[in-house]
């Protein structure tokens, strides 16, 4: 089960958010308050999250810096009602979000969207996964060749005594 996390201070979007976004196998928080999102969030594996931009006491690009600290493998997404573009690479270079979406969006875009962030996101996973199976099987064949030597010597001495 995938898990996304909506956070925009507009009840009504991230209800429609979720309305959009409904599937079987997406499990969909929706949070009001970027604070709350981030002490909720602070405990539970998320997949996604998607921020609005405007919100009062924590912009999205804030929001996203701080949950990245605590989940930095958390794809991110942010939404806007403005095109600015300041804020547009302040969210890409400061808080490394996936996409950008303007507000308002198209249904069928921000499904596709939202469904490639998670496809892209098992990858990445599946890479990190991956790599810790490899630095592990390194890390066993290296004791591995290291008890193969100490036997080699114990026979190349035995062999000396002869």
């Amino acid at each position: 089960m995938k898990r996304i996390a909506i956070v925009d201070d507009e009840e009504g979007i991230g209800n429609a958010l979720r309305r959009i976004l409904r599937r079987d196998d997406w499990d969909i928080r929706t949070f009001i308050d970027p604070f709350e999102a981030l002490q909720t969030l602070a405990h539970v594996h998320i997949d996604l999250v998607i921020s609005d931009f405007n919100m009062p006491g924590m912009n999205g690009v804030e929001f996203l810096n701080r949950l990245r600290e605590e989940h930095p493998h958390t794809l991110r997404i942010i939404l806007s009602g403005h095109a600015d573009l300041g804020v547009v690479l302040s969210a890409i270079n400061d808080a490394e979000v996936f996409r950008f979406i303007l507000k308002p969006w198209i249904d069928e875009e921000l499904v596709m969207t939202v469904e490639s962030a998670l496809q892209f996101h098992e990858v990445l996973e599946e890479n990190r996964m991956m790599s810790e199976l490899i630095r592990n099987q390194r890390s066993q064949l290296k004791q591995q060749i290291q008890a193969l030597k100490v036997i080699e010597d114990s026979y190349s001495s035995v062999d000396s005594q002869r």
